[in-house]
C-alpha cells in the first residue's frame, strides 16, 4: 500500500514538472545568460583539416605520381581480361535485327513558324531499326582472340587489306602493343560490346547485311577450317564473301574448305 502511494507522488511531481516546463516554454521566458567560466580553459590547438590537406599536397612529389599512373595505365593496357568467348570450330552466318522498342517518348526540336519547337518525334512503344532508317555504316568490326596465332595472323592481314574499313577489336590481352605493333587502332571487346553485337565465338566479321537482310546485322564466324586455309593471298576474297554477311558455301569456296567442314545457321 505504501509503494503504492509513493509512486503515485512521484508520478503527480513528475507531471507537475513537465507541465511547468512546457508553460516555461509557451509564455517565452526561457532566456540564455552568461553564466561565466568555471575551471581552467585552454585555446583550441587543433589545426584545420583543409590546411593540414594543403600542406601534405605542397610535399608531394607529383612528378613521381604521375610517372606511377601512367605505368599502372600501360600495365593495365597490357593485361586486360579476356571476354569469355570460345573459338569457333565450324563457319557460321547469323543475322539479327538491331531494333530498339522505346520505353519513353522521344523528343527533339522541330522547326516550326520561324522557331524550334520541342516536339514528340517518336513515341513510346514504336520500334526503331537504325539500318531501316538509312543508317549504314560502312565499316565492319572483326573481333578475335590474340592468344590464338592463327586469329591474330587473319585479323592482321584483314587490316592490312582493309586498314580503314575493318576495325579490329581484341578480346583482352595485350590490346595496347597490338595497337603499337600497327600503328592503328585496336579496340578492346568489353562486355556490353559482346553482347550487344550478339556475338558468340571469335573470330567474327560484324557488319551489316544486304538483300533480303538489308535491315539486318550480320555475322559471319570463321571456323578453324577456314582459318587454316586463309592465307594472305585468298584473304581479300574471304573477307569479300563474308562483308555482308553472305553464306557458308561463298566463304568456304574463297579458301576451298570441304562441305563437311561447315555449318550455317541464320536468325
Amino acid at each position: 500500500m505504501n509503494l503504492a502511494k509513493t509512486a503515485l507522488r512521484v508520478y503527480r511531481r513528475a507531471v507537475a514538472v513537465v507541465g511547468f516546463f512546457m508553460l516555461v516554454v509557451q509564455t517565452g521566458a526561457v532566456a540564455a545568460h552568461n553564466l561565466g567560466i568555471r575551471g581552467k580553459t585552454w585555446p583550441i590547438r587543433e589545426p584545420s583539416l583543409m590546411q593540414v590537406m594543403i600542406a601534405r599536397a605542397a610535399h608531394v612529389n607529383w612528378q613521381a605520381k604521375d610517372r606511377q599512373l601512367a605505368k599502372q595505365a600501360k600495365y593495365d593496357l597490357s593485361h586486360l581480361a579476356y571476354a569469355p568467348l570460345p573459338r569457333a570450330q565450324s563457319t557460321r552466318v547469323r543475322y539479327y535485327l538491331p531494333a530498339v522498342t522505346l520505353k519513353h517518348n522521344i523528343k527533339a526540336p522541330v522547326w516550326v513558324h520561324g522557331q524550334y519547337v520541342w516536339k514528340v518525334v517518336a513515341r513510346k512503344g514504336t520500334t526503331v531499326n537504325p539500318l531501316a532508317q538509312g543508317l549504314r555504316p560502312p565499316t565492319r568490326m572483326l573481333f578475335f582472340d590474340p592468344r590464338s596465332k592463327a586469329q591474330t595472323r587473319f585479323a592482321l592481314t584483314a587490316q592490312r587489306i582493309y586498314p580503314t574499313l575493318i576495325q579490329l577489336v581484341a578480346t583482352g590481352g595485350n590490346v595496347r602493343g597490338l595497337a603499337k605493333r600497327l600503328h592503328w587502332p585496336v579496340y578492346y571487346a568489353y562486355p556490353f560490346i559482346v553482347k550487344g553485337f550478339h556475338v558468340q565465338r571469335t573470330p567474327t566479321l560484324v557488319g551489316v547485311g544486304t538483300g533480303p537482310y538489308a535491315d539486318a546485322v550480320s555475322l559471319a564466324q570463321f571456323g578453324q577450317g577456314v582459318l587454316a586455309r586463309t592465307d594472305p593471298g585468298n584473304a581479300a576474297t574471304v573477307l569479300r564473301a563474308a562483308w555482308y554477311g553472305g553464306s557458308v558455301s561463298e566463304i568456304r569456296k574463297a579458301v576451298h574448305v570441304a562441305p563437311k567442314e561447315v555449318v550455317t545457321h541464320a536468325q
